[in-house]
Parts: C-alpha cells; structure tokens; sequence
C-alpha cells in the first residue's frame, strides 16, 4: 500500500472512529426528543382530579395563605411555590399547568443519563435514558401536576452530588477537592425535603449509602466531616417546617385513606408499576415481569474484576429504589403509608440497573437482548395507549361533573360538597359565582346573612371523626362531625334552598356509613343524577325538598297553556337579571300533567329571532330523569328550573324565549293551543329577551372550520360551518359564520355566498347583510366577536350534484372586499366555507287518473288539493290507517311547510295525526315546481281509548315555526277556515 493510500486509510478510519463515538450523543439526543413527545401527547387534555386540583387552589392563594395552608396539609410547600410562580407566567390551564411537571420530567430522563454515564459505557447510558423516556411511570407522572417529577429529579441531583463527593469510594486517590457538590448536595436535598415528606426516606438511603462507604473506604475523618456538616446544613435550611413536619408525621391531620397493604402486594404493585406504570394490572403481564426479573439481576454486576466491587455499584442503585420503599412497608406496621405513586420519587435507578442488564445479556446472548427490548417497547406502548384511552385508568373527571352542575344550577340552589375537602376541584371548572362557601354545619348560623345570585358551596366534615382533624382549626379543609349535627344542618339548608345539589367526590372516606346519603334518600326527592368516568366514580345527584308539589309564585307570570293535551305550562318565572357575566339565562318553568303519562318526554327551551332561527337552545328531561313527567301526579304542580347558555358572540338584538315539548318515544311534538291566544304551533312564547353586547359571554364560539381571513382589513372571518348537508333543491342551506370586528369601520359590509361547481361555475348566489341586518357591521366595537346565521333558499331548478359553497364580503358601494392568500401578494374575494351535496330528483307533472276522491280546494295561493286516497272509513281503537293526498304547485313558494292531517271529535280534540312535509318528509313546498304533482301519504294510529263514535278527517299546511296555518278555500273560491274537511270515520270497537 502506498504512503498516500494508507493516509487515506487512516483519515478514513478516524472519521469513522469519529461517527461511532459520536452516534450515542445522537441516541441520547434523539431519547430526549422522545421523552418530551411522549410527555407532550395530550397534555392537559383529561380532566384534573382531586390531587392535582389542589395544586392549581393553593398555586392561586397568595405566597402567606399557600404556606399556611400546606401547614395544615398532608405535602409542604415548595412545589406549590413554583407552581404559583410558573401559573402566573403562563396561566392555570391544565396544559400550562401539567408542563410544568413534564419540564421536570424531561430533566430527570436527562439525570438518568447522567447517572448510567458515570456507571457505564456511553451506549448504556443512552439505553438507560431511552428506557426511562418510554416509561409508563414516568410518563404519566410527567402529566400529573403534583410534586412528583420535582421530588425525583432533585433526589437524583442529590444522589449525583453525592457520588461527585465521594467518588473515592470507588475511585481511590480523587478526594474531596470541590465545594459546589457539597452546596449542591444541600441544597437539593433541603428542597426535596420542602417538596415531599417522603423525601425523607431517600435521604435515609443517600445517609446509609455514605456511611457505607466510609465504612469501608478507611474511615477518612475529613469526609466525615464534609458530610457531617452537609447534614447539618440540611437541617438548619428544613429547621423552620420541621415542627409541622414532626406534627403531621405524629398527628396527621387528614382523614386515614390509604388501606394497609400486604407485603406481597405491595412489592407486585411496586415491581409493577416500575415496569410499566399503574394502567396495567399486574395479572395480565406477569409473564413479562417475571422475564425481567434476571435481565435486572445481570444489571446489578457492573464489572468483572473483584467480585465484590463488581456489585458495588449495581447494589447502590438498588439500594436506591429499595431501602425507601423498605422503610415505608416497614412503618406501614403502625400506620399505611404506602402507595405506588410514592415509588416513582425512587424509580430513576431502576432504568440504569436495566438497561445495564439488558446491555449484559447482550453480551451473552444478542437474540435474548434483543427480545427483552422488543418486549419492553412493546408492553411500554400498550400500557402507554391503556393509560391515554382506557376510561377504567382515567382520572377522576371533575371537569364534566363540574359543567354538568354549571349548566343547571340557579340561584337559590346549594352544592353539596361530600367529601367537603373536595372543593378545590369544583371551584376549578365551575364558571359561576359562589355567593358564599363555608362547612356544612356552619349555614345554620348564617343562613340569615347568606344572599345574592351566586351559588351556596357547603363542605362536609368526616361523620365521627377524630378531634385531631385538622388539628381543631377553624379554616381547615378537615374537621370533625357528628351525624346530629349533620341533620341539623341538612335540614335547615332544604328549608331555604329549592334544589340540593351533591357532589360526591371521595365521601366513602368521611363518611362511610353513608349517613348523608341515607339521611337524604329519606328526606328529599333525588330528580337528578350524573356518574362522570374515573375510579372513584364521582357523582352529581340533584334532590327536591320532600314535598314536591310547587305552588306559584306571585312574581312568576300565568301563562295556563297546553301542549298535546297532555302537559300544561302553568307559569313561567325569570331568576337571573338577563344573561349576566356567564353568558346564561335562568328561569323556572311550573308544569303540570293533566293526565297520567306515559312516554319519553323532553322539553326544549330557546331564544329564537324573528325569522324563527334558535340561537341558543337546550333539550332535556323536565325537571330532571330520576323525576321524569310520567312520575308526576295528575293535577300536581312541578317546578322546572332551566339555566340556558347564551353562546359567546351572539348578536346584541331583541329574542323570543319561548319553549316547547316533545315525546322521544313517538317522534311527535306536542301542539301547543293556548284557547285565549290562538293556536301558537309547537312553541309557547315566554318572553322577549333584550340582550347587550355587555350581556353576552366574551369568547370565541366553536367552529366546524376555521378560517383566519381578513377582509377589506376591517372584518375577520374567524370561519364557520354549514349545518344541513346533504341538501335538496327548495330546502334551506343553513349556514353559520363567525366574524370579528379589526377596527372601527364606518362601513356597512354585506355578506355574499356563491355556490359554484367543480368547474367555478356559480350555480346560485345570494347577497345578504350579516345578522339579517339586525347589527351592522358599522356597530361592531373593535375585537368584538359576532356569529351570523344565514339561511340560504336553495333554488328548486338546481341539479342533484356536489358543489362547493364560497363566502365573501363586499363594502358599502357593493365592490368584493379581498383578502391576502397564502401566497405572497395573491388577492381572493372569496373564502370556501365547504362542500355542499344536492339531492336531484325528477319532478311529476302527470295527473293520476285513479283518484278516488277528487277535490279543488286550495291552501294559500300555491298549493291545490287534487284529492286523496283513504284506505278505510270504519276504523277500530289502536289501528292504523292511511291517506294519500295528491297536491298540484300552482306557483313557486319560499315557505316549506308542513302537511296535518288529524282526526278529531266533535270537540276539535285530536284522536289520531300525522304531521310531515310532503312526499314522506322528502319534497318540501319550497322544492315544488309550478304544475309539478306531489303524492303525499300518511299513516294515522288512532288511540286506544278513542270512544265509538264519528270522527272528522280535516288536513292543512302550518308554518313549523310559528305554527300559522294557510287559509283554505274550496274549488268555487268559498272560504274554509285554515283547514279542510276531507270525510267523516267511524270509530267501531
């Protein structure tokens, strides 16, 4: 080989020397990208539970009151500290709030590295780092927003500190030579100890580690001295918090939760939960934690030479895990201390043990390595997926639990809080004001002094608790009961409230005979109730006072109105001054049934504009599901209280709060005939509601697409969506957009829509103002957010297809205002909002021949009776029987109205119906074509207890909204009232 081709040999040689030694840099670069995505993935997105909303309650007090209250509390106050300083920087979103742990939880992926570097090859290192980004454990700690990431990365960081001060134990010669190890050992240990009681027992460890060491390092007097001192140094920085320390070690002042648990157990639930997290019962992977079981063994020898330094240092990180978790068995003797989640404060040697031991069976056998770490990966993702996805692992979900009360409660009712400690979490998600919240066995006392529109938050105490509870103090979240007290209380508070709300939440630990629910059970009515997901299966349960029968109030206003015959609406009451700062109206509705009921009944309550469109509207149960119509007692009046959220951006204007009900079970709206007012459709009025822009909660409203696109630089299309799609030629095209205000404008913009095919051919087009022209753009204030509804009257001649549907707007002198595009300088006058499916059919302009009972009448000017089939004119209780009506279009009609047939006695009351648009619900009267002929077929069931006797066929067309009724007039032109009479049924048993 020549001079120049061995040069070059070994300038390549180098360079792949070079590569190599650099690749397990990237591992661990491209461990810690994993260890931060997996830890990004849905953060924040579960509800918080009960630990961590303590955390975001005491991160909101001031600095003295967090500090106090941790001294009354079961962890000290460091982490909190941090918690608040990083809440105030970044905000207390469950997002926000959970990074703060994943920021810790990144650096302890980054400390294990650290620690397997010092113990190892490089490329165990990056094993022990990526075992530890994939952990379960870690991962789901890492979420957590609780103190536990902190605690461990300040153990490790303690531990590296240690071992930098004493690496002659292992290293003979090096000494003690620097000073920032021992100030670093102090100080994380001092904060540790501030973070989590339970620090306590790795500091035992670390002490026991040391000594060790000196043992059988010579006993050098100096290094005994340095860490002598650090202690000391330690105690002097805890010294402050020890007597509360000593205080809730000796007398905690917290109810006992945890359970004793078995040695056995707990060293599964350990072993576990090291493997693979919490989310996967040890049952179900034993196989695997067995297999591993000398994958770790062959972890602990690091060395070959000298057999017992070889264990030495697989031994201390064992003895990490180890002795604190030992430690807490041991005193769970005398009081239960253990708990899985305290294991992951000393899990991060683990990682470093096994990657360690899957690196020595490497060594040994490559296809035993190889299988482990695909085992490992593998049981990691599926534990991973159970953790995010399984409801059986989730948290307990306050945050569902929480809106359901949001969005029912009003003022005058009361929130039961039991376990009463549970508060925190409640106050999180809660959006409302709480006009007063104390414990339970204090509103006797206050009852007289407590007022307002905001909500009552009462807190439980723990029924025949211990009088160290809290240690007696007054504002501690803990206290002791009696059940005669509790009564007392109880009952005082179902005397001034309505409604009683109860949020079980943990109550089993304060009150475990379930004196409270019993108590209730027998002296309330329960009408609600709502199970939210998670372990400890929180509840909502909403209970009357025992009578439930409701008299009306002078302030509510008389309406006597009835719907279907079945339900009457007997008055209606407003409780909240208009829409207030959450955006919700509050009323209470007072029913009674007029006969017994049977059936799936809902109500439905919305403001509606002028044009019948809903802006807001809520659908449930009467007063609630455990206390449904059918459970009503004839003649007895019910009070209904609604709470409708008025969604953020709806136009300021003048609506109609108006109500309605149906029957779920049968598909059928119940007419509403009011006898004073006239038939009012399928809707009672109840008011009309003035709303200011002030009146209207602040926000963004939830959008199907979302567009982000500024026109003429003075509106923003923040998107929108259509809400009926697939569509059919006469039908309406609902569309709802969301704009916002840039700026001051003079101009009053109208909105135009486009609906083109693939080609851009524009096949309909329509220009209207935003909001009806109800609220002009010209009166936007600056930022302010508007939703605009449009209904778009889908020309009848459009053929069947799929087209796209485009928005844009245009000024005052009707030029298209653009907006910039993605590309630099491009211009468009149009955004697309979305892709729109007609329905074609093909019209009938053929006049059947076979009619059997031919007629000329005519609803409204459009609509011609041509006749009508009818299959029977005798008919029994219970049977059906069907009529074919056949319409001829005299001319275009912008209304779709709906086609009643009803067959009622002498009286007008109905006895059977059938009430649709036309051709079976398929071809509205907007999509008729002048001349077009419609065949139109019903299905009447008449009822079970219809008399004998004759019975009137009458049909017509109404309005759905409104419920108003063509006028009817007969082939000669003679009026007929607002229906026609087709022919008169027997009714025979």
């Amino acid at each position: 080989m020549g001079e120049g081709n061995l040069a070059e040999a070994l300038a390549s040689g180098r360079e792949k020397a070079r590569i190599v030694q650099g690749l397990p840099a990237v591992l661990a670069s491209l461990g810690l990208l994993v260890a931060f995505g997996l830890r990004l993935h849905r953060l924040g997105v579960p509800s918080i539970w009960y630990d961590e909303s303590v955390s975001l309650y005491l991160a909101g007090e001031p600095f003295v009151d967090l500090i106090a209250h941790t001294a009354l509390d079961i962890h000290p106050p460091f982490y909190y500290l941090l918690l608040r300083l990083w809440t105030l920087l970044a905000g207390t979103s469950e997002f926000s709030a959970a990074f703060f742990s994943l920021f810790f939880g990144v650096l302890l992926v980054a400390l294990v590295h650290r620690l397997a570097t010092g113990l190892s090859t490089r490329e165990t290192a990056a094993l022990a780092l990526f075992l530890a980004a994939i952990s379960p454990f870690n991962v789901a700690y890492s979420q957590e927003i609780r103190m536990y990431t902190l605690g461990a990365f300040l153990g490790v960081a303690s531990f590296l500190c240690l071992l930098k001060l004493g690496r002659g134990l292992w290293h003979p010669g090096v000494g003690l030579k620097a000073t920032w190890p021992w100030a670093g050992y102090v100080v994380s240990a001092a904060l540790g100890l501030y973070s989590l009681y339970y620090f306590g027992f790795l500091l035992l460890f670390l002490n026991l580690f040391f000594l060790v060491g000196w043992t059988f390092r010579g006993r050098d007097i100096r290094a005994l001295s340095w860490w002598v001192g650090a202690q000391a140094m330690v105690g002097i920085l805890y010294s402050p918090w020890v007597p509360i320390a000593l205080r809730q070690v000796l007398d905690p002042p917290v109810p006992p939760w945890r359970e004793l648990v078995g040695l056995g157990a707990a060293l599964v639930d350990s072993w576990s939960a090291l493997v693979l997290g919490e989310t996967v019962e040890a049952g179900r992977i034993w196989p695997l934690l067995i297999a591993l079981i000398p994958v770790v063994g062959a972890g602990l020898v690091v060395r070959r030479n000298r057999i017992w330094r070889a264990f030495v240092p697989g031994l201390a990180l064992l003895g990490y895990v180890a002795v604190p978790v030992a430690a807490i068995l041991f005193l769970s003797l005398w009081t239960p201390l253990f708990h899985s989640r305290y294991v992951f404060t000393f899990s991060p040697p683990f990682y470093v043990i096994l990657a360690l031991g899957v690196m020595r069976w490497g060594r040994w056998s490559w296809a035993t390595s190889a299988l482990a770490s695909i085992a490992i990966v593998g049981a990691s993702a599926f534990s991973l997926y159970i953790y995010h996805f399984d409801l059986e692992y989730a948290p307990d979900d306050h945050r569902s639990a929480t809106v359901y009360v949001a969005e029912r409660w009003a003022p005058g009712d009361a929130v039961l809080i039991n376990a009463g400690y549970a508060y925190p979490a409640f106050l999180y998600y809660f959006p409302g004001e709480v006009a007063w919240r104390g414990r339970l066995v204090d509103y006797p006392s206050v009852r007289n002094r407590v007022g307002g529109h905001g909500l009552i938050l009462l807190e439980t105490g723990t029924i025949d608790g211990g009088e160290g509870l809290g240690w007696g103090y007054p504002n501690s979240d803990f206290y002791a009961t009696t059940e005669a007290e509790t009564a007392r209380a109880l009952e005082s508070v179902l005397e001034d409230r309505s409604r009683l709300w109860v949020y079980r939440a943990y109550d089993t630990v304060v009150d475990p005979g379930g004196f409270v629910r019993a108590w209730l059970e027998e002296h309330g009515r329960k009408y609600d109730q709502y199970e939210a997901s998670g372990r400890s299966q929180v509840k909502v349960q909403g209970y009357l006072d025992e009578e439930i029968g409701s008299s009306v109030p002078a302030s509510a206003i008389a309406l006597d109105v009835d719907l279907g015959q079945k339900l009457s609406l007997v008055a209606y009451e407003s409780l909240g001054g208009g829409a207030g700062t959450d955006g919700a109206l509050t009323v209470a509705l007072y029913w009674r049934a007029l006969q017994p009921l049977d059936g799936n009944y809902f109500a439905s309550l919305g403001l509606y504009d002028s044009l019948g469109r809903a802006w807001a509207q809520k659908d449930r149960v009467p007063v609630g599901p455990l206390y449904p119509p059918p459970d009503w007692e004839a003649g007895e009046v019910v009070r209904d209280v609604w709470r409708l959220a008025v969604p953020p951006g709806t136009p300021p204007g003048t609506y109609s709060l108006e109500v309605a009900a149906y029957d779920r079970s049968k598909g059928r709206q119940l007419e509403v005939d009011d006898s004073e007012r006239g038939v009012l459709g399928i809707r009672v009025k109840l008011d009309e509601v003035s709303l200011d822009r002030e009146d209207v909660a602040q926000g963004v409203p939830s959008l199907p697409r979302r567009a982000g696109v500024d026109f003429g630089g003075s509106l923003h299309l923040l998107g929108g969506g259509l809400a009926q799609v697939p569509v059919r030629p006469g039908e309406r095209l609902r569309v709802e957009l969301a704009w916002q205000a840039l700026g001051d404008s003079r101009t009053d913009y109208a909105v135009t829509f486009y609906l083109r095919d693939r080609s851009g051919e524009v096949l309909a087009s329509w220009t209207e103002p935003p909001v009806d022209g109800r609220y002009p753009t010209s009166q936007w204030a600056p930022g302010e957010v508007v939703r605009d509804k449009h209904d778009l009257l889908l020309p009848n001649d459009v053929p069947g297809g799929n087209y796209v549907l485009t928005v844009g707007a245009t000024g005052g002198n009707g030029s298209p205002a653009s907006f910039q595009g993605w590309i630099p300088f491009s211009q468009h006058a149009e955004w697309e909002l979305g892709g729109v499916s007609v329905e074609g059919r093909s019209p009938s302009f053929e006049v059947p021949s076979d009619i059997a009972f031919p007629s000329g009448a005519v609803l409204g000017e459009e609509a011609q009776l041509l006749g009508y089939d009818l299959d029977r004119l005798e008919v029994r209780p219970g049977e059906t029987f069907r009529l074919t009506l056949y319409w001829k279009s005299l001319g275009s009609m912008s209304e779709s109205y709906k086609v009643f047939t009803h067959l009622v006695d002498f009286d007008g009351q109905i006895w059977a119906q059938h009430d649709s648009v036309t051709a079976n619900g398929q071809v509205p009267t907007s999509a008729w074509m002048p001349g077009e002929v419609i065949t139109d077929e019903h299905s009447l069931e008449l009822r079970q207890d219809a008399p004998v006797g004759e019975y009137s066929l009458i049909i017509g067309m109404y309005e759905p909204v409104t419920g108003a009724r063509l006028p009817a007039v007969d082939g000669r032109g003679n009026p007929l009232g607002d229906s026609i009479l087709l022919t008169t049924l027997s009714v025979n048993n």
